[in-house]
């Protein structure tokens, strides 16, 4: 069942690949194997993530020409994010760098959601079939970074866009790019097709993940992301962090709703 969000969900594994390989040749068969694997791990990701909280900053921002060189920021929040069981919650904490009353939440403007896990369902969930390819190597400080390729077609994605009236399945696609020695992800690249039916465009979605350590375990999570949408002659820009990453209090009382 597709789910209705203005921004597909988004994280990625990667592993690592030989040197030897030019970019856009098919996967070899050891590759093909290291894709399985890739899929076990991804069906094994929200199960291993702990029971956290950490900090979301968000700063939006509008282009009104369309090109991407005439960005005004609109306002910059800052969100407690509690992931409880795989359920992400988001408390409103402050705006634009005033605290907020209690219960109090942005009620317009890009939003997003799913930023942990989401993705990997979406690209290795049952039936999604998702096509990968390699891309090319990169260094980065002297680390070598492996980056795939994939891509996954309208009729098998479960990725929605929609305007607040209207939602429309879409393929999307892009590059997963993994640390060489390990395999740990380091950044994805991903942009959706054009929605039919819907006032918004495709979506650009950039995401930076980082080690972090909750609990005296280290786990890759999300430490920046960006996303960008067309809407109407517009360009409207989400640039969030993520950080203060710790345990959540097992004590806690969370209640949990639909998200909208």
């Amino acid at each position: 069942m597709a789910r209705q969000v203005v921004l597909c969900c988004i994280l990625a594994l990667g592993c690592a690949m030989g040197w030897a390989q030019t970019a856009n040749a098919p996967l070899t068969l050891e590759q093909h194997t290291l894709v399985d694997r890739l899929g076990e791990c991804a069906r094994a990701y929200d199960a291993r993530l702990p029971d956290f909280v950490c900090t979301r900053v968000t700063r939006r921002s509008r282009d009104t020409a369309g090109s991407g060189a005439q960005w005004k920021l609109l306002d910059t929040s800052e969100e407690e994010l509690t992931m409880v069981k795989g359920h992400e919650r988001y408390r409103l904490v402050k705006l634009n760098g005033k605290a907020v009353k209690p219960g109090a939440y942005l009620t317009s403007g890009f939003k997003s959601y799913g930023e942990f896990g989401g993705l990997l369902r979406d690209i290795f969930g049952a039936g999604v079939d998702a096509e990968f390819g390699w891309e090319r190597d990169e260094d980065s400080a002297g680390r070598r970074i492996a980056v795939f390729r994939f891509r996954v077609p309208r009729e098998r994605s479960r990725c929605t866009v929609g305007d607040g009236a209207h939602t429309a399945v879409v393929g999307f696609g892009g590059l997963l790019y993994a640390a060489g020695d390990t395999g740990a992800v380091e950044r994805m690249h991903i942009q959706t097709d054009e929605p039919e039916g819907v006032k918004a465009g495709g979506i650009t979605t950039d995401v930076r993940f980082v080690e972090v350590t909750i609990a005296g375990e280290r786990y890759r999570l999300p430490g920046q992301a960006e996303a960008r949408i067309g809407y109407k002659g517009r360009l409207l820009k989400r640039e969030m962090e993520f950080r203060d990453y710790h345990k959540y209090a097992a004590d806690s009382s969370v209640v949990f709703e639909e998200t909208k």
